[in-house]
């Protein structure tokens, strides 16, 4: 399924690229149709993703399933004629969520290989603190993309991610961490915090 997926996004990528040089409506058409059935598929994938029905998977599976359609996503969103149009939003949207799905999987992987799902294996401390910090480090990610291509939507997306994460750093890990992983947890949200208000302010808020 993720190869399914992940060719049929592949192809729809191609085909608008082709149709940007040519002009040819056949593949102004086809890219439509791969495009829609690649992002079926996608969501499909995210909502029935190895944490929740413990399908065992590797490194490749992750990859083909979530991270290279999410990047096909955002390219293919960021082209001229999706300017301002539903797919454009449906696409950015998708390429968000699949990234942040990919890093929680890919720790999940790291510290459960055999056993994905969450009913499958509890989740240990180190895990959870793994989680905050990827999640966090992806939400700065975004941010630095979305401030190098001056994207206001790119800079709200990762607001929200990062405001996620604050949230499950005061209400799970709060709760399920101990001893020096709360205290790590609350010390890397507080720095990752202070340096993503500075670099905001800095390129951002100077430039408005």
């Amino acid at each position: 399924a993720a190869l399914q997926v992940a060719a049929l996004a592949a192809q729809a990528t191609a085909l608008l690229q082709l149709s940007r040089r040519t002009g040819r409506a056949v593949q102004g058409w086809a890219w439509r149709l791969q495009g829609a059935a690649a992002l079926l598929g996608a969501i499909l994938l995210l909502l029935g993703n190895p944490a929740i029905t413990d399908d065992p998977t590797g490194q490749a599976g992750l990859l083909a399933a979530y991270l290279l359609p999410a990047a096909l996503a955002g390219f293919a969103g960021g082209a001229p004629e999706l300017a301002g149009r539903n797919w454009a939003k449906l696409l950015g949207g998708y390429a968000v969520l699949a990234g942040f799905v990919w890093v929680g999987l890919e720790i999940r992987l790291l510290y459960h290989p055999g056993a994905l799902g969450l009913d499958a294996a509890p989740v240990e401390d180190g895990e959870l603190w793994a989680w905050s910090g990827g999640w966090l480090a992806y939400g700065g990610a975004l941010m630095a993309l979305g401030m190098a291509a001056h994207a206001r939507a790119i800079r709200l997306a990762a607001l929200a991610i990062i405001g996620l994460v604050a949230a499950k750093a005061f209400l799970i890990d709060m709760a399920g961490l101990e001893g020096l992983w709360r205290v790590l947890s609350f010390l890397g949200l507080g720095l990752a915090l202070i340096g993503l208000g500075a670099a905001y302010r800095r390129f951002v808020a100077s430039t408005a």
